[in-house]
C-alpha cells in the first residue's frame, strides 16, 4: 500500500521533487525518432513555403516591370495620337 500522507513542511520545502517532471523524463528511441521526423517535416514545409514566397516575389517583380513597360507604350501611343490629331486640325485650318 502506498503512503499518501504528507506534511505541511513537505509542501513548503523548496527542494526539487523526488520524481522528475514530465519534460525531464528521458524519451525512448521511438519517441526521439518520431520527434525527429516531425521536426524534419516541419522544416521541409517551411523551406517549401520560403521557396514559394521567393518565386511569387520574383514573378511579382516581373509583372510589375511588364506593367511599367506597357504603361509607357500606352502613354507614348496616346501622345502620338494627340500629336497626329493636332496636326490634322492645323492642316484643316490652314
Amino acid at each position: 500500500m502506498t503512503d499518501l500522507s504528507f506534511s505541511i513542511g513537505s509542501l513548503l520545502d523548496p527542494s526539487p521533487p523526488s520524481q522528475p517532471l514530465r519534460s525531464e523524463v528521458p524519451r525512448r528511441p521511438v519517441e526521439d525518432y518520431r520527434h525527429s521526423v516531425r521536426v524534419q517535416k516541419r522544416a521541409s514545409l517551411v523551406q517549401k513555403r520560403q521557396s514559394n514566397v521567393l518565386k511569387l516575389s520574383q514573378e511579382n517583380d516581373k509583372l510589375k516591370e511588364e506593367l511599367r513597360a506597357m504603361t509607357e507604350r500606352l502613354e507614348a501611343a496616346e501622345r502620338r495620337r494627340q500629336d497626329v490629331e493636332s496636326r490634322g486640325k492645323l492642316q484643316s485650318q490652314g
